[in-house]
């Protein structure tokens, strides 16, 4: 059962939303680039990420799909930035939206090919 906030959820909460990317840049030939999609659960259901690598660096992720209400979402969204920053999926989930912070980590493992977080 959760132990924070994002059971208060209202039905109206869901809506369309754009893919969020995240990005950075890098100096490697883009040719060698290539695109990986993972899958993970979320808080409401499944977050799919699309990740752009070029050899052994995270060019970008994209969110091409999740269910999670916008409010938990949007604070969870910086997991992303701090993954392609720091270039390793070993980074906090934010508190008060864990599962959803849970979710887009595991996602992006599971792009990579790597074991996900309890």
């Amino acid at each position: 059962m959760p132990t924070h906030d994002e059971t208060n959820t209202t039905p109206n909460a869901l809506e369309e939303e754009q893919p969020t990317s995240i990005e950075t840049t890098t100096t490697l030939d883009p040719s060698l680039s290539e695109l990986l999609e993972g899958s993970a659960k979320g808080y409401k259901g499944t977050i799919t990420v699309q990740v752009k690598k070029t050899g052994d660096h995270i060019d970008s992720i994209t969110v091409l799909s999740h269910r999670d209400d916008r409010k938990w979402y949007n604070m969870a969204i910086v997991v992303l930035e701090e993954i392609v920053n720091s270039q390793s999926t070993d980074v906090d989930t934010v508190s008060g939206a864990t599962y959803t912070s849970r979710g887009l980590i595991n996602a992006t493992k599971d792009a990579l090919d790597l074991p996900p977080i309890d």
